[in-house]
């Protein structure tokens, strides 16, 4: 299963901590007619649609379903679900794949996100807490964790 990341997951730390190691391999990719926006009051980022728009990330491919299930537990504790994409490549090849969406709840604060403004301000915390999620064994549902970080 090939997964398209962006904004927080970004960070190679923080992914590292959710994901685990494996054989899975990454490069550069975009997703058409979307864009990274800052959540509305926050310093996060969410995927929202945008015609002419493109959203810049990375392609995972190779991830195994052990890894994809502990990306899941942190992303659907938070509200966010997987959905179908078609990404572009450098190459320009196209490929199938899965990127978190945002719940229908959260609002775009109508700008671009900021990775550089998220790492002096949340990079730190979220690598913490990444940490701690990951150190569950067996991990945690995302019940448990969204209980754990509202």
């Amino acid at each position: 299963m090939a997964l398209f990341i962006y904004g927080t997951l970004l960070h190679d730390g923080l992914f590292a901590a959710l994901a685990g190691s494996g054989d899975g391999a990454c490069r550069p990719a975009t997703l058409a007619d979307h864009r990274v926006d800052r959540i509305d009051g926050a310093v996060y980022p969410m995927l929202v649609a945008r015609v002419g728009a493109t959203a810049q990330g990375k392609l995972w491919t190779g991830l195994s379903a052990a890894q994809l299930n502990r990306l899941d537990i942190y992303e659907t504790a938070f509200g966010y679900d997987r959905r179908a994409v078609q990404v572009t490549t450098a190459d320009g090849a196209t490929h199938a794949a899965t990127a978190y969406f945002p719940p229908p709840r959260l609002v775009s604060g109508g700008e671009p996100w900021s990775y550089a403004a998220w790492e002096v301000s949340a990079a730190a915390q979220n690598l913490e807490t990444a940490q701690e999620i990951a150190a569950f064994d067996p991990p945690l549902s995302p019940e448990a964790l969204a209980r754990q970080w509202p």
